[in-house]
């Protein structure tokens, strides 16, 4: 394999960083690179979060070059934590060398940060790990709203490619709306100076819940923090990749999962034929199933095993204390309810509780029907509220025609949308589902090629994958959330489409 190298001796020279004025000796960088943590000399301690969050980015701008290859970040951490060296101290050229071999690197990055004068200085230096010879060094100061045109120059020079090559390469990667926006319409919408600056400070804030996200463990904790930076600033590039790493990871786990599930409800059903309840190793071998089905969410295998299990005597069952026909109807009433069945729910309820009067599981059901009937009378009284909501709508929208025949100019297009999408969106409120149904599909028919009502399609997309799931119909919902994802991640992240799915009953319908 061919090794990249970059010759430094350019920006060495640019920089004014040759020995006595003198043209510095060319010195060449070679791969793999592996970036340390930078150093933060702060004293006040608040640039923490930049020093981890700075080296992240240099690992992720100097990969996207394609040029060289970046040590992982898991790698070099693995290194430091085995020759037992402080992050937070930084690291000398002669360790670093030490953990470049470990790493299997040719040059370290090192680097550090400190408030200087009320600006921020970010220096770096380039050591090879062969000879623990320093390469060269970066300096460049700002203040703290500059932080990402500081970035910008280190690596710049780091890599020996103009500032604006860096910019465009990491504006190439953003996968957001700006970027859809800019392939449709060919550049990008201008911003006043007030805008930019303001875009500035939510870059800044979307940077530090990034590096923050670097700091914990747990996946699912690192994700909620990358969400959060995103929603701050859709263009964050960095959380926006790192992101997508974690959901495919997690997606991954959640699989095998749900397969450990899947296969272990599948050993424990194999016996319930020949199930004898008065049989203590049979009686749990019920728990157990009952457990896993709840934990796996398969509520239509759930309900089938409990139909089943019901022709049984459980009056002997072998538990003792456990109300066992009881818990079983119990769980029937939990699964209907999860697969949106309300008046079967209802009714189960209501035999539970006269069938039952002294179980342990009588307020628990008793709760239970109390919130299944608030819904059913939600969706009673909601529909004179829509139909009311419904009529006010029609008259602002015979305005607006009014006012375009008098004026001889055409309505708004994003107005028309917004106050359409209102029809599918109140009947969701309102609990009439079926109609959001029709609402929402006829709204997305009308003005799925209507570029400025991107963003209310995809919300009337959205409401129409959740009455689906209101009405049971999982199927066609976690279609809809699928093809969401596939179209714009971005406002599927920011619409918690993941969740609704994880929420979706899994296995075959009853």
């Amino acid at each position: 394999m061919t090794r990249a190298r970059w010759t430094i001796a350019g920006w060495l020279l640019a920089l004014g960083l040759g020995a006595a004025g003198r043209p510095a000796a060319a010195a060449r960088v070679e791969g793999p690179v592996a970036v340390m943590p930078f150093e933060n000399l702060d004293t006040k301690g608040q640039l923490g979060w930049l020093s981890r969050g700075i080296a992240e980015t240099l690992i992720s701008d100097i990969k996207t070059t394609g040029e060289m290859k970046v040590v992982e970040r898991d790698q070099v951490n693995v290194a430091l934590a085995e020759l037992k060296l402080q992050l937070e101290r930084g690291v000398e050229p002669s360790s670093a060398a030490r953990v470049g071999k470990l790493v299997g690197a040719r040059t370290v990055v090192l680097g550090a940060i400190q408030r200087y004068a009320g600006t921020i200085r970010i220096t770096a230096r380039f050591v090879a790990v062969e000879t623990g010879e320093i390469l060269g060094t970066a300096k460049v100061t700002g203040s703290e709203q500059e932080i990402f045109r500081l970035q910008d120059e280190i690596v710049a020079r780091l890599l020996g490619k103009p500032v604006k090559e860096v910019q465009r390469l990491r504006r190439k990667r953003t996968k957001t709306a700006w970027a859809r926006w800019k392939r449709r319409k060919g550049k990008r919408p201008g911003r006043s100076a007030a805008q930019r600056r303001a875009h500035e400070a939510k870059r800044l804030e979307a940077f530090k819940l990034y590096a923050m996200s670097l700091d914990t463990a747990s996946d699912a904790t690192r994700a909620t923090l990358l969400r959060k930076a995103i929603a701050v600033d859709p263009d964050f590039v960095y959380a926006v990749e790192d992101l997508d790493r974690i959901e495919r990871r997690l997606d991954a786990l959640r699989l095998r999962s749900d397969q450990a599930h899947d296969a272990r409800i599948a050993a424990l059903r194999k016996s319930l034929e020949d199930l004898d309840p008065a049989r203590p190793e049979d009686a749990q071998t019920v728990m157990g199933l009952l457990s896993r089905h709840v934990a796996g969410r398969t509520w239509g295998l759930l309900l089938e095993d409990i139909d089943l299990l019901l022709k049984k005597d459980w009056s002997q069952c072998a538990l003792a204390n456990v109300e066992c026909q009881a818990l079983l109807e119990h769980h029937r009433i939990l699964a209907l309810t999860q697969l949106r069945r309300l008046d079967d729910a209802i009714a189960a309820s209501e035999r539970f509780l006269e069938s039952y009067p002294g179980s342990v599981y009588y307020g628990p059901v008793e709760m239970q029907l109390t919130q299944l009937m608030a819904t059913k009378r939600r969706r009673i009284e909601g529909r004179a509220k829509y139909l009311e909501e419904m009529k006010a709508l029609d008259q602002r929208l015979e305005e607006i025609e009014a006012r375009a025949q008098r004026t001889g100019r055409p309505p708004d297009d994003a107005r028309l949308a917004w106050e359409n999408l209102n029809r599918c969106t109140k009947a969701h409120s309102y609990a009439q589902y079926e109609t959001a149904v029709l609402e929402c599909r006829q709204f997305v028919e009308r003005f799925q090629t209507n570029e400025i009502a991107h963003r209310a399609v995809f919300t009337a997309r959205w409401v129409l994958g959740k009455s689906l799931m209101e009405l049971g119909e999982f199927e066609g919902a976690a279609k809809i959330f699928e093809e969401i994802k596939a179209d714009d991640l971005a406002l599927a992240r920011e619409f918690s489409i993941d969740t609704l799915l994880s929420m979706m009953p899994r296995g075959p319908a009853p």
